[in-house]
């Protein structure tokens, strides 16, 4: 499942309405609702907006929006575009609160797409560094060495 970078809402739809349709096509409605409920615990924040139209929601509440969404159709893997792009630092640890507690709790699959080295060396468990189409460091994060190397890989000269 994708959630693409800009987050794709549809934006004149209630909240609500947004998870409904991340629920389309279930015949497990049973088990949706349990799953729904599981999700709003995660993003407490879209509980209190259920109702709201999505478009007025901050950027940190659509994507965890649009996160909520693919978590309904129950991928066994969650593909997510730049999740801080245009977001606050505050909103970002918000997200990625978010994200490790799908991580910690569920078990989820996340593969991120991140350009902040610092922010992925605290999250993730394994980086990949593309490089025009090419894998140029492919390493578990304890055993990359920090910051600098990962840099080095990204940006292909010794960070400075």
């Amino acid at each position: 499942m994708l959630v693409p970078e800009g987050r794709s809402i549809f934006r004149s739809l209630t909240v609500g309405e947004n998870l409904a349709l991340g629920g389309m096509g279930r015949k497990d409605r049973d088990v949706l609702e349990g799953e729904l409920e599981q999700v709003l615990t995660t993003f407490p924040i879209l509980r209190t907006r259920y109702k709201g139209v999505a478009g007025h929601l901050s950027g940190g509440e659509q994507q965890q929006l649009a996160i909520a969404r693919a978590m309904l159709q129950q991928p066994s893997l969650i593909m997510i575009d730049e999740p801080s792009l245009g977001l606050a630092p505050l909103v970002i640890d918000q997200v990625y609160d978010s994200l490790t507690r799908l991580k910690r709790d569920n078990g989820m699959t996340l593969l991120i797409v991140e350009q902040s080295t610092a922010r992925i060396l605290d999250f993730a468990d394994r980086v990949y560094v593309l490089r025009t189409g090419r894998v140029v460091l492919s390493a578990r994060v304890d055993e990359i060495g920090g910051d600098k190397a990962l840099e080095e890989a990204y940006f292909g000269y010794a960070a400075a």
